[in-house]
């Protein structure tokens, strides 16, 4: 457990990520597939999560690795920017790690983009917050562009017999789903009785609505 200090409470709002960073993802490092899987070794969960993408998970922020073409022997190591809640407490271990993967063919052409969505964990003696984070890539070769990046989930979560049941748990959520070629993106959704902790929803600003990929951009179509 972490101190009480070190857990960020509704007070201490952290800067949620600006949600259309469109663009080529940057390249972190190189390896080898001996060398990637001497990596591999040392991570408590190895995600396949296409042919082209590889996801490495234990107890910190998550590393992913894109190789252009299913039959490469070189991985690039991919940079996921962090949003809040990253470091050392990441949710996930060899049992059940907090990632979820969608994909479809949002624009009819090249590779089927993948949405990541993965949970991380600050937790103290008292109290709690979980996060959620939102990443929606384009892998087609020669590099994957990120269309989308979102803190979709943030929860403060209280422990003690004085606290009320309806502020156990109080924060936003926020649901996106790939179906079809569209992109939805739910309303925020509060939980608990949030007016007593926020001014305001820490999650990434975001229109409700249905989405498309087209010029090489997340565009919103309709409701």
């Amino acid at each position: 457990m972490l101190p009480d200090s070190l857990v960020a409470a509704p007070e201490s709002l952290p800067a949620a990520p600006k949600p259309f960073a469109a663009g080529p993802l940057p390249i972190l490092d190189t390896l080898g597939t001996v060398m990637l899987s001497r990596e591999a070794a040392g991570f408590d969960y190895v995600e396949e999560v296409t042919p082209l993408l590889r996801m490495l998970v234990n107890g910190e922020w998550p590393r992913l690795f894109y190789r252009p073409h299913p039959h490469d022997t070189t991985w690039l190591e991919l940079e996921l920017e962090p949003g809040p809640g990253s470091g050392p407490t990441f949710e996930g271990g060899p049992e059940a790690p907090s990632l979820e993967v969608e994909q479809a063919n949002l624009d009819g052409r090249g590779q089927f983009e993948v949405l990541l969505r993965f949970g991380s964990e600050l937790n103290g003696s008292s109290s709690g917050t979980r996060y959620g984070h939102c990443y929606l890539l384009d892998p087609t070769p020669p590099r994957p562009r990120l269309l989308l990046r979102a803190l979709t989930s943030y929860v403060y979560e209280m422990r003690g017999n004085s606290i009320p049941d309806d502020e156990r748990s109080v924060g936003y959520e926020r649901a996106i789903h790939l179906r079809g070629r569209n992109v939805y993106m739910a309303p925020a959704n509060t939980v608990g009785q949030v007016q007593n902790y926020f001014d305001a929803s820490p999650l990434t600003p975001l229109q409700a609505g249905r989405y498309r990929y087209q010029g090489r951009k997340l565009r919103r179509v309709g409701p």
